[in-house]
């Protein structure tokens, strides 16, 4: 029967008590801040994101032949990684200077996309701003040449006014030269657009890089406020540490706008493989309101103070998982949504995590079903469908078919494009070490498997 056995371990992960406690010591029993010197939580330090990972939410542009300096409160990108000077506009000795400035802060929405526009051979996209001229009012056309007409111009495309706390948005800008040998820097994305559009001169790019932009919040070890393992053979250990599975980083409570509230943030899916426990997890993670604010400790009382009820509110991160030696996160993902909104429609999100268990009878009931009445598909039984109010179906790969381990060579292709897609498959034909890191979890696993999954093949 246990080869039968679909899943093996569900639990849901969020923040209970909060006693403060210091980074370098053993994961406690509740959950507790994270705090070291370098980052110490207190109200002096209650936005612990570095000035530099700041979002950007303003450019100009400057043309020095007019003598023009940064608008106040902008930085300005005067040379390339490699010291080069960083001017966007040199085609020609006689051309203008032109650079960059970027402002950061969080007074507006983040700035979330750049390009480049070239007009009379492309339109500008929807949503998207164009930089037409300097702060003191000088053409900020980037190729400006007597032979053509056609300006060159810096387009950027701004967030939504209601943007989500937790969103991907730019972070920072450089120019390079490549003609000079400079490449973009690691993990910037180069705009495929030479500024340069003159017979002579070097070829110059405008790089950007996207971070997530995190709100104001602290951080804490997370723990188990609720688990259903009914099967007999499976660690301790590994149950305890289900916690740093789905939240590595570690769980927060997050300060956000008032005009961003639940309904505006979608859960987020995510998988993972644990090799050395042979186990795959599918989670979902998700916010519920904060209230419990007695419950912090001391040292963010002035932080409470400041906290003004009608702009802002805290909000918790929560995790549900499934554990299950079989990669099914299709059936993993519309269960787990089940449960969600099983959890949504108790009023879950608008108290505290003991209101759980008052609905832990009905949930048992879901997950009862599920772990001991729902098998694995096998080949005398390939498929198998259960009914909920939205059916599930799982179903056994076809024998020549792809092997049924998470890849996703979808996901492989949209993310890495078919040219690194090839690169790193030979990476991994030639058993090189591989890194991959992404800043969405709910892709990585796909990724890996797919690669790993062409590395097995060659054995």
């Amino acid at each position: 029967m246990d080869d039968l056995r679909l899943v093996d371990h569900f639990a849901l992960i969020g923040i209970g008590s909060h006693d403060p406690i210091e980074r370098d010591e053993l994961l406690p029993t509740a959950s507790s801040p994270i705090t070291d010197t370098a980052q110490s939580i207190t109200s002096r330090s209650y936005d612990i994101t570095p000035k530099h990972q700041q979002p950007i939410v303003d450019l100009a542009i400057i043309d020095r032949s007019h003598g023009e300096d940064p608008p106040k409160g902008y930085e300005t990108i005067w040379t390339t990684p490699t010291g080069y000077s960083a001017n966007l506009n040199c085609s020609t000795l006689r051309s203008h200077e032109m650079y960059l400035c970027i402002r950061r802060g969080r007074d507006k929405p983040p700035i979330t996309d750049i390009g480049i526009l070239i007009e009379g051979r492309e339109k500008a996209m929807e949503n998207v701003c164009l930089i037409e001229s300097t702060p003191h009012g000088y053409p900020a056309n980037i190729c400006s040449s007597s032979f053509s007409k056609e300006r060159t111009l810096i387009t950027y495309r701004r967030a939504a006014t209601n943007i989500l706390c937790n969103t991907l948005a730019v972070t920072d800008i450089c120019v390079i030269i490549e003609s000079k040998g400079e490449k973009p820097p690691h993990s910037f994305n180069k705009i495929n657009k030479n500024l340069n559009r003159s017979l002579i001169g070097p070829s110059v790019f405008l790089c950007y890089k996207k971070s997530v932009i995190y709100p104001k919040r602290l951080q804490y070890r997370s723990q188990i406020v609720y688990k259903y393992s009914p099967f007999d053979g499976i660690s301790s250990k590994f149950l305890n540490e289900t916690p740093r599975f789905c939240f590595p980083m570690g769980a927060f409570i997050e300060r956000w706008p008032s005009k961003v509230t639940l309904q505006n943030v979608t859960p987020t899916f995510s998988t993972f493989h644990l090799d050395n426990q042979k186990q795959y997890g599918a989670c979902i993670s998700f916010y519920e309101l904060f209230t419990a604010y007695e419950r912090l400790p001391d040292s963010t009382s002035d932080l409470l103070h400041r906290l003004d009820i009608e702009q802002d509110h805290l909000y918790s991160l929560t995790c549900i998982v499934i554990f299950s030696r079989y990669p099914f996160f299709d059936a993993f993902r519309r269960f787990l949504f089940i449960i969600y909104q099983l959890i949504l429609s108790s009023n879950y999100l608008t108290s505290s995590n003991e209101s759980l268990v008052s609905q832990v009878p009905l949930i048992e009931q879901y997950l009862n079903h599920f772990f001991h009445n729902t098998p694995c598909p096998s080949p005398s039984s390939p498929r198998v469908f259960v009914q909920y109010d939205e059916p599930l179906i799982l179903v056994l790969p076809e024998e020549n078919g792809l092997p049924q381990n998470g890849a996703s060579f979808i996901d492989l292709l949209k993310n890495l494009g078919t040219d690194n897609t090839l690169t790193l498959f030979i990476y991994a034909l030639l058993e090189s070490k591989i890194l991959i890191h992404s800043l969405r979890s709910s892709v990585l696993t796909g990724v890996v498997e797919a690669v790993n999954y062409v590395r097995k093949m060659s054995d």
